[in-house]
């Protein structure tokens, strides 16, 4: 995700070498983000009209349905995650944190295999279940 310091607008890129756009926000959407950002956001959404309001929560799955717990082949992930920072250089996030609005339902974790291992982030769940009413 970057601020195009030519335009004011906002664009995230995927691929080996960020060439593919999969997003844009122009600049007119957000004025308060006219220079930088100090906050991105990455995961998945589902939508119910009885988010934090009690059960029942909504029967949709997030991503394959399995928790972000059973990692790689079972839960959602994005590898590679990148920012541009102010100065303008492509890097890992130096903070990453977690959390889920609706924790008994999905679930969201940034997995770190091992040292110097490039963190994989990974979320999902199945909505509607034994623990998420």
């Amino acid at each position: 995700m970057y601020l195009d310091p030519n335009t004011g607008n906002w664009w995230l890129k995927v691929g080996p070498k960020y060439e593919v756009v999969v997003g844009y926000w122009p600049k007119e959407l957000f004025g308060y983000l006219s220079h930088s950002a100090t906050m991105v956001e990455w995961g998945g959404e589902v939508y119910s009209t009885n988010v934090k309001k009690g059960p029942p929560h909504t029967k949709t799955q997030m991503g394959s349905g399995s928790i972000a717990q059973t990692l790689e082949g079972s839960a959602a992930s994005i590898v590679h995650v990148r920012i541009i920072d102010y100065s303008l250089q492509v890097k890992y996030p130096e903070w990453v944190g977690t959390g889920s609005d609706e924790q008994y339902c999905y679930s969201a974790l940034n997995y770190v295999p091992g040292y110097m291992v490039e963190p994989v982030f990974y979320f999902g769940g199945p909505g509607q279940g034994p623990q998420c009413n």
